[in-house]
């Protein structure tokens, strides 16, 4: 739990800088301040890093798309993705669910946060760490 207040706080002082170029830049400055306490574990930043950004980015489309007046997302899943998005993300013919980006802008982050797959409702990617999903609008 520390990891993730100091994760959502280090994140939240980078994104107050206006200066950032790209991901990879905002990227590399997670990881660098993260690293910089001895007491986070090398191993999770990776996926901390990548979760976080793809969640940014996936929210940042939603927003967009909303404020373009879009009012539809489906989310784009690869062959080899998991039962979970699957699931979430695709119909029974394997076809993409179309979703409303009203009822997803502003859901929290961690609506499934501590829940088993099973249990899951839909929510916008990533749907787990390391998910290599993405939102589009149409």
């Amino acid at each position: 739990m520390q990891l993730l207040k100091y994760n959502r706080d280090v994140t939240t002082e980078i994104l107050k800088n206006p200066d950032q170029k790209s991901w990879r830049s905002l990227t590399s400055d997670v990881y660098h301040s993260i690293k910089k306490d001895e007491s986070i574990v090398l191993r999770d930043l990776d996926r901390i890093v990548r979760t976080e950004t793809a969640a940014a980015q996936n929210h940042a489309i939603l927003v967009a798309g909303q404020e373009s007046g879009a009012k539809y997302f489906f989310v784009q899943v690869r062959p080899t993705a998991c039962k979970i998005c699957k699931g979430m993300y695709l119909d029974k013919d394997g076809k993409p669910k179309r979703f409303k980006i009203d009822d997803f802008v502003d859901q929290p982050r961690d609506i499934n946060w501590g829940k088993k797959p099973k249990d899951f409702i839909n929510q916008p990617p990533p749907a787990h760490v390391f998910c290599y999903c993405r939102s589009f609008v149409e």
